[in-house]
């Protein structure tokens, strides 16, 4: 009686042992993928920061959508169908005259 007892605690420790085993090794492998993710990131980051806070030769500035691109082709008569109708404005006005600075002024005597 005490044999198969032994016997059977004995068994039944083995195979908690293989189970414990193949837990360990499946908790291994996500580890080692959860590794492997985290230094991408980090990796993409890096990259990301470089990119918009590096050097001015090496930064790259993303485009946004809202904004038009300064070398985008359009004609003045595209923009007008655009807009509706153009309307042209034109006025005069004086021309700005120059005003004479009197230059330095002389050294206070006290000096």
């Amino acid at each position: 009686m005490k044999n198969e007892t032994n016997t059977a605690d004995i068994e039944g420790l083995i195979a908690e042992n293989e189970a414990l085993k193949n837990e360990n090794q499946t908790l291994n492998s996500h580890y080692e993928l959860l590794k492997s993710e985290c230094a991408y990131l980090k990796f993409q980051l890096e990259e990301l920061k470089r990119q918009v806070f590096g050097r001015k030769s090496e930064r790259f500035v993303p485009a946004n959508d809202n904004q038009l691109s300064l070398f985008e082709e359009t004609l003045p008569e595209q923009e007008a169908e655009q807009h509706g109708q153009m309307e042209r404005i034109s006025y005069e006005r004086k021309k700005a005259t120059r005003r004479k600075h009197p230059g330095r002024t002389p050294i206070p005597a006290h000096f």
